[in-house]
């Protein structure tokens, strides 16, 4: 078998990584002709795909009049796919319709990437004319399915899955994923009823059958967590934050959908946890226990989650000792001394505060000065104005007690 050029499996290769500038130059300097030069083009255009479609598109015009072969089913669902990736459904509409002045032959895949095309745009309407005018294959009635979820369109998913039987079309696990994920958010019902329902389509529940149905409502997500544990389903970060998050209306559920996690063999990580301490809102005692749980996430949790917990710490003492408490096991950085000086700040703490200074940036600078006009403490404030040594902007000013700002000057 000959090998391919040099030239190709480099153009290849780049199309591959998304680096476009250097597949570009690299077609630009090809010589490669027939079907090596439709390999190219098509390895060209597929660089294009990640929102590029304008360059797609005038790679496809300045070449197809003077070399009709490059214009294959392949390079065309290229065009067409980075079209639809950038919800630029009015050009795809265009494109195919010259497809059929130049009598070129779409297949199902063509129509399913118009179709998703739609989807992106909101366009949920042509997507179903597009869907009964055309090839009807699982492929386009997916995408058909999908720009209905997008549009928060529930009732038009549920009918174009009724269609299936009547054109006898099989549907896959895409089908009634993204069926459940558009009845979750207003007909959580529907969605748990075509989540039980899966067996009677032949089908097992995957990962994102269970995401799709965990955000639906609190009611069931702690069922379903158990029940991915039962059919050896591993989640993921999604599965566990949608468990969390449907809860979220009940701060009880939303702690046993936490805990329900362990049986799927979900690690908790900093978003499970900062969703699960907005559930818990002015219960920051209970965020305060959820830290010492944290365990071995510890080390990867940033300055995110103890400000949410600070949110639901409310004001007075219990803030600056549950600051301490969260931040004792968070990576120091400027904007966590910062937040922490802030809770000191607010309390009248002057002196964590000034504690907080060192190592931080001009925002926890201000928050210490603020701590100390709380307190009446100008000459702390003057002191550590000199100590920073940083340009003095309104802010910093500001920070301090109008009297005392000429002796800072």
């Amino acid at each position: 078998m000959a090998r391919r050029p040099r030239g190709d499996e480099q153009l290849v290769a780049l199309a591959r990584s998304r680096r476009w500038r250097s597949a570009a130059a690299v077609f630009e300097c090809s010589t490669g002709g027939g079907w090596e030069g439709v390999r190219a083009f098509n390895a060209l255009l597929h660089a294009f795909k990640g929102g590029r479609w304008a360059r797609a598109l005038r790679a496809l015009a300045e070449r197809w009049p003077r070399r009709p072969e490059l214009a294959s089913e392949v390079s065309l669902n290229s065009v067409l796919a980075a079209l639809g990736s950038a919800a630029e459904w009015r050009r795809a509409g265009s494109l195919l319709a010259e497809m059929g002045r130049q009598r070129l032959e779409a297949s199902s895949v063509t129509f399913g990437t118009i179709i998703q095309a739609d989807g992106n745009g909101m366009q949920w309407h042509r997507a179903l004319e597009t869907l009964s005018n055309r090839i009807s294959t699982v492929i386009c009635f997916n995408s058909a399915i999908a720009a209905c979820e997008r549009a928060t369109s529930w009732h038009m998913a549920v009918a174009t899955l009724a269609v299936l039987p009547e054109v006898r079309v099989l549907p896959d696990v895409t089908t009634l994923n993204s069926a459940m994920s558009a009845l979750a958010a207003s007909e959580w019902q529907r969605a748990v009823c075509l989540f039980f329902n899966m067996p009677f389509y032949a089908m097992q529940a995957d990962v994102v059958s269970y995401g799709s149905t965990l955000r639906s409502h609190w009611q069931v997500a702690g069922q379903l967590v158990r029940l991915m544990a039962c059919a050896l389903v591993r989640g993921n970060i999604i599965t566990a934050t949608s468990a969390v998050k449907a809860s979220s209306a009940r701060w009880e559920a939303a702690v046993r959908a936490f805990g329900d996690l362990a049986g799927v063999s979900l690690q908790a990580t900093l978003v499970t946890y900062t969703t699960l301490v907005g559930a818990l809102r002015s219960r920051w005692s209970m965020g305060l226990a959820l830290k010492e749980q944290m365990g071995a996430a510890a080390s990867r949790t940033d300055a995110i989650f103890g400000c949410e917990l600070l949110e639901v710490a409310g004001p007075g003492e219990h803030r600056w000792r549950l600051a301490l408490g969260v931040f004792a096991v968070i990576k120091p950085n400027a904007f966590t001394r910062s937040s922490l000086a802030s809770a000191f700040a607010r309390t009248e703490k002057w002196e964590g505060a000034l504690g907080c200074v060192s190592g931080g940036d001009l925002a926890t600078a201000n928050a210490a000065l603020h701590g100390c006009a709380r307190s009446a403490q100008w000459s702390r404030a003057v002191g550590l104005g000199a100590e920073t040594r940083r340009p003095r902007p309104e802010i910093s000013y500001g920070s301090m007690s109008p009297r005392k700002v000429s002796q800072f000057a």
